[in-house]
């Protein structure tokens, strides 16, 4: 597993993925990449101890910032006071600042529904084996991926 997609909606849901995918269905829709490039921002890992991922903190660049005003929050999405996009992954909403500063370079793609839904396609390849263990366990894998 080297991505994880995340489907930004009030109650994010994800898949795990091997390899580049150019489209991506979860909870019933289908998404493409929206076509603005495979780095869009830079990412930390939210922590809440030594590899133990609660959830992603994303930081749009410029051209991607629409989606802080186009996303409704919910108990799982929020926008952080500094412009950054705060996406957990379950119940646990808090997380050790000191261990969530990975700001991560890697790919970071947006793909889009037909509905207008947004979705995030992160690199994986900075986590530990077991928090990429964990991720899958989270989540799953595509159908058509092999862990």
């Amino acid at each position: 597993m080297n991505r994880l997609f995340i489907h930004l909606s009030k109650t994010p849901n994800g898949v795990c993925y091997s390899e580049q995918p150019s489209r991506i269905s979860v909870g019933g829709q289908e998404f493409r990449d929206a076509g603005l490039g495979h780095w869009t921002g830079f990412y930390d890992w939210l922590r809440v101890a030594p590899g133990k991922i609660v959830g992603v903190r994303y930081w749009p660049f410029e051209g991607e910032k629409f989606l802080l005003t186009t996303l409704k929050p919910g108990p799982s999405l929020s926008i952080d006071p500094v412009g950054g996009l705060l996406v957990f992954f379950g119940d646990e909403k808090k997380y050790e600042e000191k261990l969530s500063d990975d700001q991560a370079f890697e790919e970071i793609s947006l793909f889009k529904s037909a509905n207008g839904d947004y979705g995030i396609l992160l690199g994986c390849s900075g986590l530990s084996e077991n928090e990429r263990r964990s991720l899958r366990e989270r989540f799953g894998n595509s159908p058509s991926n092999n862990p």
